[in-house]
């Protein structure tokens, strides 16, 4: 058995653009993705503060609804909206809760885009 080897000459100069596609830049700083609700995405950092916020919130509002002088229903709504800007699973969870109340829904969406609007400047 004979194998036939072919060997290809080299050569020592760069490859040219046309054979050999661009590469991204190590250096380069990724580019925020949009998220689902066509937003670019909030920087990790922000994100990481505001869903301790939600959550925060969240537990207040339950602690509302056993004691008296707190808002538990509005806390846990706004607890609910700082939460569904870091997780689209949350926001579509919330939509489907506000279905039967377009008014409220619609309440709720403005608030979630001024908030996200008000923390675009953290965007570095």
């Amino acid at each position: 058995m004979t194998a036939n080897l072919t060997i290809m000459p080299t050569t020592d100069t760069e490859p040219s653009p046309e054979t050999c596609p661009e590469e991204p830049s190590a250096l380069s700083a990724p580019e925020p993705q949009p998220s689902a609700g066509g937003r670019p995405a909030l920087p990790v950092s922000v994100r990481i503060l505001l869903y301790f916020a939600g959550w925060l919130l969240l537990l207040v509002g339950l602690l509302g609804l056993a004691l008296p002088g707190l808002q538990g229903i509005l806390t846990l709504v706004l607890g609910a909206a700082v939460l569904s800007l870091t997780s689209e699973t949350i926001h579509r969870w919330m939509q489907r809760i506000f279905r039967p109340w377009p008014a409220a829904w619609q309440r709720f969406e403005r608030f979630r885009d001024r908030l996200h609007h008000s923390l675009k400047r953290f965007h570095m």
